[in-house]
């Protein structure tokens, strides 16, 4: 099990082509609390299998962004209705009038938990210290039709928790 710290959320880059206004924050309530997620989309377009979302999962170190092999592709509403995590989490989450495809004008989503205690298990291995703690950059790029119209990047501490199991094997 793993515990996420946020750090930073930026958004890079909005393509005014295809967007009036964008607004997306994470935010804490508290001090162990969970994450919640918020925004504000005006689209220009009609989005749905149409939009591909790129994340990419980078390990920082020294300031330095190195790819790790954890890669993820899909068109959101495959992502919304066929993620096992994260897309499940939001998918489950949304109003009963926002749905996939998205038709052009405001979509207005509040305060969507991000589950961070259902983690799926991932092995620290592929980090290049396996250390117990690690910072790591989530860059997701989404395309209209190949033409990059938004780029965020979310900076995060990942802690390894330790549990029973890896207790007992530490005894032995």
């Amino acid at each position: 099990m793993a515990d996420l710290d946020l750090q930073n959320f930026l958004i890079e880059y909005i393509n005014p082509t295809f967007y009036n206004a964008v607004n997306i924050s994470i935010k804490r309530q508290g001090r162990n609390k969970p994450y919640y997620f918020s925004a504000y989309l005006d689209y220009k377009q009609y989005v749905g299998d149409n939009l591909t979302m790129k994340a990419n999962v980078y390990e920082v170190i020294g300031g330095r962004n190195i790819l790790t092999p954890l890669r993820f592709e899909y068109t959101l509403c495959y992502f919304l209705t066929h993620d096992s995590f994260a897309g499940k989490m939001f998918g489950e989450q949304l109003p009963s009038n926002v749905t996939c495809p998205f038709a052009p004008g405001i979509v207005e989503i509040k305060q969507v938990m991000l589950h961070t205690e259902n983690l799926p298990p991932v092995t620290f291995q592929i980090f290049t210290y396996s250390s117990l703690s690690v910072k790591i950059c989530i860059e997701v790029e989404c395309l209209y039709v190949n033409e990059r119209i938004l780029l965020a990047k979310t900076y995060m501490n990942v802690k390894m928790k330790l549990t029973n199991r890896h207790l007992n094997n530490k005894k032995q």
